[in-house]
């Protein structure tokens, strides 16, 4: 019986060691990854992956958001803007890679396409709906869309009232200047 065990725990020695030597076998012959890092520069455009313990809101969509555009460096905390909302993030450099562009693809429309945002281009009128203050909608021509067929009537809501173009179009017209926000008038 003994014999046996000492047998067993040859073999296991045997293999433990043959698995370290695969193993390194493995990592001695990897390339070193492209360090990106050193490509990351004021105004370059990158990819940011998100926090850890969050994921897109639709199991389809690219674990990377963006492109965001680099805006300062201080070690290894990157500020990035988002190319809609125009907000500054500070960024862990570990969650950054960097965003190729080959001349044909205009950053800002890949951050809009990928945050099914659309850029307003104007609006052309506004119509009351029931008794409410902020009932109203807005009849808006989005970037892209020229013909009128196109043009959408978007119900009032606050993320609406962050557009320069709407809020621009409610200082015009009196009746909805209540709707603007404090940090704009």
């Amino acid at each position: 019986m003994t014999d046996l065990i000492k047998k067993q725990q040859l073999i296991l020695t045997i293999a433990q060691e043959q698995q370290v030597e695969k193993i390194q076998l493995h990592l001695s012959s990897k390339q070193p990854s492209d360090n990106h890092l050193n490509t990351l520069a004021v105004d370059s455009f990158v990819l940011v992956a998100y926090p850890e313990g969050h994921r897109p809101e639709d199991k389809l969509m690219c674990r990377w958001y963006g492109p965001m555009q680099v805006v300062e460096i201080n070690e290894a905390a990157y500020h990035v803007r988002d190319l809609v909302t125009m907000k500054v993030d500070v960024v862990h450099v570990s969650r950054l890679k960097p965003f190729y562009q080959n001349g044909l693809i205009q950053p800002r429309e890949v951050a809009y396409a990928e945050g099914c945002v659309w850029e307003v281009l104007k609006v052309h009128q506004h119509r009351k709906e029931g008794r409410a203050r902020t009932g109203v909608s807005l009849l808006i021509e989005w970037a892209g869309f020229p013909q009128q067929k196109h043009w959408t009537w978007e119900p009032w809501s606050a993320h609406l009232g962050r557009n320069a173009r709407i809020i621009e179009y409610l200082q015009q017209h009196k009746e909805l200047k209540h709707l603007i926000s404090g940090a704009f008038k």
